[in-house]
């Protein structure tokens, strides 16, 4: 996607790709990104905090329904420019997850418990219970 179909989709809050894990072929799994909690500065300073919290917030959501995964990320450097809106706004986005999760219909993993997870016997956790 370019860059400015990439901008796009954020200003419009729309739901990013879901995932699933894979096996590179190094033997180390992958869980690609779904989107990014967008820094801002630049061109990205057109995209509203709302936007940008639909967009986590949709992605996690169409996880949820299609029993996929969503990768959210962040950096703590991208909260740095404005920190009292990123960090409102990445709050909201942790708030709904969080209430997803404490009605049993999310489960929420970190990178580590993911990896473990893959490399037992059990099946491969998802995003929606």
């Amino acid at each position: 996607m370019s860059r400015g179909a990439h901008l796009l989709a954020q200003a419009a809050g729309r739901a990013a790709p879901t995932v699933m894990p894979r096996r590179d072929p190094h033997g180390l799994w992958e869980l690609p990104a779904s989107t990014v909690f967008l820094p801002v500065g630049g061109a990205r300073s057109v995209v509203s905090m709302g936007a940008r919290v639909r967009r986590c917030t949709a992605t996690i959501d169409a996880a949820v329904r299609e029993r996929r995964m969503a990768h959210v990320y962040t950096h703590p450097i991208n909260l740095a420019g404005a920190p009292g809106p990123m960090l409102d706004g990445f709050r909201a986005f942790l708030t709904h997850a969080a209430r997803l999760r404490d009605r049993g219909r999310l489960d929420i993993h970190s990178m580590g418990a993911l990896a473990e997870a893959l490399e037992g016997d059990a099946e491969a956790p998802s995003a929606g219970r």
